[in-house]
């Protein structure tokens, strides 16, 4: 847009109707405008602004002159003009060490910022082209998410929403299907260099002048556009990481109303739940915030444990997330039980399955002490082998029982003196089975 262009727009103005001045006093509540751009409006762009390289569509005549005449979007929110922006942005993190869940901490690993200069508010003008590539605003209006959100995060996650590349074809081919991508990737496919990112930088610029935006938010989206860059690319992943660790950094929680220190017990709150493990969409979560909500009684912000991408959590929704998890916990450790049991027994007859279990000390040795059960042998202890299950149970006349107790230990004593010729004739004819 030429310096010319700007200066037409707001000589302008005054010729519109009375209710021009207040409609132009709405638009600019939008932005934190500084002192010349509130005493001038549109007319004090600096020429800087017209000379830099801007990677986003031009915006024409009129659509200067409606953006800033007409009135602001009902959702749209004023940048925060009463808290001085150097003091914020210079000011370290607190240590949160001490009261983040010890599972939390080992998931979430936050790097160290340095001090970073303040973002400077949107002129009418910038707000105009932002507006305008968003294709977002009062004129751009296709549907009902095609407008500003009323909070710093909603309007913030506008960087991936999907603008219409094709809109020049589809004037003239009105059945045409729109050709949509991403914004920042549009963005970021048209830039000349690292600092080419205009697009983007203006959605962060507004961002970090709206009312309500966390300190530390605002440190960790200037950082991402002050830190050195060797391309395009590279920019737009710093830009993407701090978008992305502003919806989980405990600061920027901390300072945006959520609770994230966990209580001991369910009676102190529901911040209890905090730090437990959850199942959501077959992935494994983990809550890292509680906040109380009007509507629902209370909200859990939950990160996935893979790549720390947060969402929100209604109570009922916890409560099932929850018992998944403690299902898949139930199958792991039938799991593990199953891999340490021992090996089933052999296929075939069992029968003799508790006397081939059954031990004694000594056994692995082959020989033990036993008291026989012959009487002439007076209880006194013998050595003896253990018979083996496959040599079958004897008699009473010496025979196999095929049918004997299973819990019975069948012994054979060695050189048992008790069947010798010494003892009386009596006892010496009655030979024990059960020796040889």
């Amino acid at each position: 847009v030429s310096a010319d262009t700007a200066d037409s727009s707001a000589a302008s103005a005054p010729k519109k109707d009375s209710n021009s001045d207040e409609k132009q006093e709405q638009k600019s509540s939008l932005i934190d405008a500084s002192p010349d751009t509130a005493d001038s409006g549109a007319a004090s762009a600096s020429k800087k602004d017209a000379s830099e390289p801007v990677g986003i569509t031009p915006v024409s005549d009129d659509a200067i002159t409606a953006l800033v005449t007409a009135p602001a979007t009902a959702t749209a929110t004023a940048p925060d003009a009463t808290v001085p922006a150097i003091a914020t942005a210079t000011r370290s993190a607190p240590d949160y060490s001490a009261i983040i869940h010890p599972s939390i901490a080992e998931i979430i690993k936050l790097e160290e910022l340095p001090a970073v200069k303040p973002l400077e508010s949107l002129t009418l003008r910038e707000m105009a082209e932002l507006e305008a590539a968003l294709q977002i605003g009062d004129t751009c209006n296709y549907s009902d998410e095609d407008a500003w959100k009323p909070d710093w995060g909603g309007n913030l996650l506008l960087y991936e929403k999907d603008v219409v590349v094709n809109k020049g074809y589809l004037i003239n081919q009105p059945n045409a299907k729109p050709a949509k991508v991403k914004y920042c990737d549009w963005v970021a496919s048209n830039a000349p260099g690292s600092n080419g990112l205009r697009g983007l930088e203006l959605l962060l610029r507004f961002v970090y002048n709206m009312k309500g935006t966390p300190a530390m938010a605002k440190k960790i989206l200037a950082h991402s556009l002050q830190r050195p860059a060797k391309s395009a690319e590279h920019r737009l992943e710093f830009i993407v990481d701090a978008i992305s660790r502003v919806s989980y950094d405990p600061a920027v929680l901390q300072q945006d109303g959520w609770t994230i220190e966990k209580v001991d017990t369910p009676q102190e709150g529901e911040a209890f739940h905090i730090g437990r493990r959850i199942m959501w969409q077959r992935h494994e979560a983990i809550i890292i915030a509680f906040t109380p909500d009007e509507t629902y009684g209370g909200l859990w912000k939950a990160a996935y444990v893979e790549d720390l991408e947060t969402f929100d959590l209604e109570p009922g929704e916890l409560q099932a997330a929850i018992k998944k998890w403690d299902n898949k916990q139930k199958q792991l450790s039938k799991k593990r039980n199953a891999v340490r049991a021992p090996p089933p027994p052999p296929s075939g007859s069992t029968r003799f399955a508790a006397t081939a279990n059954f031990t004694v000390d000594g056994i692995e040795n082959g020989i033990i002490l036993a008291v026989p059960t012959n009487r002439a042998a007076q209880g006194v202890l013998w050595p003896a082998r253990v018979r083996h299950v496959v040599e079958g149970s004897l008699t009473a006349s010496g025979g196999v029982r095929r049918n004997s107790s299973k819990n019975m230990i069948q012994v054979v004593f060695l050189a048992p003196f008790w069947n010798g010729q010494s003892l009386s004739s009596k006892v010496s004819n009655a030979k024990d089975p059960f020796s040889l």
